[in-house]
C-alpha cells in the first residue's frame, strides 16, 4: 500500500450498516412510523429478522451481574417471553404480508439462552411469519463459550451458518485483547458444527490488534485457511480506544496495519478464497461469492449477506429495523423495552425517516462497500436527482482521488482492490452528517 495512506488509518468512520447511521435518529421517530411502514409490506415482500439478545459475558437483564449460572438462565428465559411476545405482535401487524428469507440471532444468544428457548423463539418465528428450510438460520458465536453438546443442540434446530469471532491465534495477542482460545479448540468447534449440519462458518479476525506482528498476522492468517471456513470476514481491531491510544499512535504499528489487509489479500487469495465486498473472503462455491459475481450482494445491519430482503425487522432491546426509507430503533433501557412489549406496542424509541437524497447516499455508501464500486449517475438517475447535490462529497472524494484511494470517470466510482481496507473512508464522503460528528465512534 501506497505510504500517502497512512494518515486515513486513523480515520474514525461508521461502520454504515445504515445510512443515517444512529447519531441521525431522532426521538420523534417511532412505533407510529413502523406499524404504518409494516402495513406496506408486499404480500411476498422478502424480510429479514435481527433477534438481538443484549448480553454480554452471562449479563443478566439487571443492572448487576449475577454470578448464578440458574439466575442468568431464568432471566434469559423471561427476555424470550418477551422476544416471543413482539415476535407475534410484529407477525399480527403485518397480517400474513410478507415472505422471511433470513433470520439472524445477534448477541450472547447461543451462550445464555438455553437450545430449548432458542427453540421457543423458533416456533414463535415459524407461527408468526412462516419459517421455510429455504430461509437462512445464522448466528454468531463466541468459541470459548461453545461446547460439543451446544454444537449438536444448535444443529438440531436448523442452523445454517455462524460466524465465529476468533479475532486472532496469536497467545499473545489474545491476551491483550481478552479472548484467550487454543487453536485446536477452534478446530474442534468447526468440525463439531459441520458434524451436526452447520457447513458455512466465518471466521472473524482482527488486524491492528495490540501485540501483532507482521510474522504472527501472517501466521494467524495460515491457520486459518488450515481449518477452511468459507469465509473469512478481516476487520479493523484498532478503533480508537483510550486503553489502546499509546499502543495504536506508534509509527511502527500505522505501518505495520498498513500493509496488513494486504497481506491478508496475497496470502487468503492464493489459498482459493474471492475478496468480497471491502471485508470478506469467500470460497467460490459459496452464496456471498456468487452474489457477488452477479453483483446481487448488499451490506446492511446484517452485514455483507446475498439475502434478496431490502427488509430487516429487529426484534429485541435496541435492534434496529431497517426499510428502504425508514430506520426504527428498540427502546435501548430493558425498563422501557418490557412496559412496550407487554402493553402489545412496538418498543420503538427513535429512528430516521429517509429522504429521496438520503436514500441516494445509502445507495451509494451501500454500493461502495458491498462492490467496491457505484455507478454514481445512474443512482442519481434513478432518485431523479441532481448530481449537483453531491458536491461536497465530490469536493472531499477528490482529495482521495489524488493519492489514489479512489478512481471517477464518467459517473463511475472504483475503489481499487488495493484499497478495500479503506472503503470507509470513501463512503463517508457521502455521509452529510458526518461533520457534525466527526469526533465520534460509533457501530451503525
Amino acid at each position: 500500500m501506497k505510504l500517502e495512506w497512512k494518515s486515513y488509518l486513523a480515520a474514525e468512520t461508521p461502520a454504515y450498516t445504515s445510512y443515517p447511521t444512529s447519531h441521525g435518529f431522532s426521538d420523534a421517530i417511532g412505533a407510529a412510523a413502523l406499524e404504518k411502514r409494516l402495513s406496506g409490506v408486499g404480500q411476498y415482500e422478502p424480510i429479514s429478522l435481527y433477534i438481538n439478545s443484549p448480553f454480554e459475558n452471562a449479563a443478566t437483564l439487571q443492572t448487576a451481574t449475577h454470578s448464578d449460572t440458574s439466575d442468568v438462565h431464568e432471566t434469559a428465559r423471561r427476555y424470550v417471553k418477551l422476544l416471543t411476545r413482539q415476535i407475534f405482535h410484529v407477525g399480527q401487524l403485518l397480517q400474513g404480508r410478507g415472505r422471511l428469507t433470513a433470520l439472524h440471532f445477534a448477541g450472547a444468544a447461543p451462550h445464555v439462552l438455553l437450545h430449548k428457548d432458542l427453540g421457543v423463539i423458533l416456533d414463535a418465528v415459524e407461527m408468526a411469519f412462516g419459517l421455510t428450510d429455504s430461509a437462512i438460520v445464522s448466528m454468531d458465536i463466541d468459541t470459548r463459550l461453545v461446547s460439543f453438546e451446544m454444537a449438536e443442540a444448535l444443529g438440531a434446530l436448523g442452523l445454517s451458518r455462524i460466524k465465529l469471532g476468533v479475532q486472532d491465534f496469536d497467545p499473545d495477542v489474545q491476551k491483550a485483547i481478552g479472548r484467550v482460545q487454543t487453536f485446536s479448540h477452534i478446530g474442534e468447534v468447526m468440525n463439531a458444527f459441520r458434524r451436526f449440519g452447520v457447513f458455512d462458518i466465518n471466521l472473524e479476525l482482527g488486524y491492528g490488534l495490540p501485540r501483532q506482528t507482521k510474522e504472527s498476522f501472517a501466521r494467524t492468517l495460515s491457520l486459518a485457511v488450515s481449518l477452511s471456513p468459507e469465509c473469512i470476514t478481516l476487520r479493523n481491531g484498532a478503533a480508537p480506544s483510550p486503553s489502546l491510544a499509546a499502543t495504536q499512535t506508534q509509527p511502527d504499528t500505522l505501518s505495520l496495519r498498513l500493509e496488513q489487509p494486504e497481506t491478508a489479500r496475497h496470502i487468503l487469495t492464493a489459498a482459493g478464497y474471492e475478496c468480497v465486498g471491502f471485508d470478506h473472503f469467500a470460497k467460490t462455491q459459496t452464496a456471498l461469492a456468487k452474489a457477488a459475481q452477479t453483483q446481487a450482494i448488499k451490506y446492511n445491519l446484517l452485514g455483507l449477506n446475498a439475502d434478496p430482503a431490502r427488509i430487516v425487522l429487529g426484534i429485541g432491546q435496541a435492534a434496529v429495523s431497517q426499510f428502504d426509507d425508514l430506520l426504527v430503533q428498540n427502546h435501548s433501557g430493558i425498563d422501557a423495552y418490557i412496559s412496550c412489549v407487554e402493553r402489545d406496542i412496538l418498543p420503538a424509541m427513535r429512528g430516521a425517516t429517509l429522504s429521496r437524497e438520503d436514500r441516494l447516499r445509502a445507495r451509494i455508501i451501500e454500493a461502495l462497500l458491498s462492490t467496491l464500486n457505484a455507478n454514481i449517475l445512474d443512482i442519481c438517475n434513478d432518485f431523479d436527482l441532481d448530481l449537483a447535490v453531491l458536491r461536497n462529497a465530490f469536493g472531499k472524494i477528490e482529495m482521495l482521488r489524488n493519492v489514489g484511494l479512489v478512481t471517477y470517470k464518467d459517473g463511475k466510482m472504483l475503489i481499487p482492490e488495493e484499497a478495500r481496507a479503506f472503503a470507509n473512508v470513501v463512503a463517508a464522503c457521502f455521509d452529510e452528517n458526518l461533520s457534525k460528528i466527526r469526533h465520534l465512534s460509533y457501530a451503525i
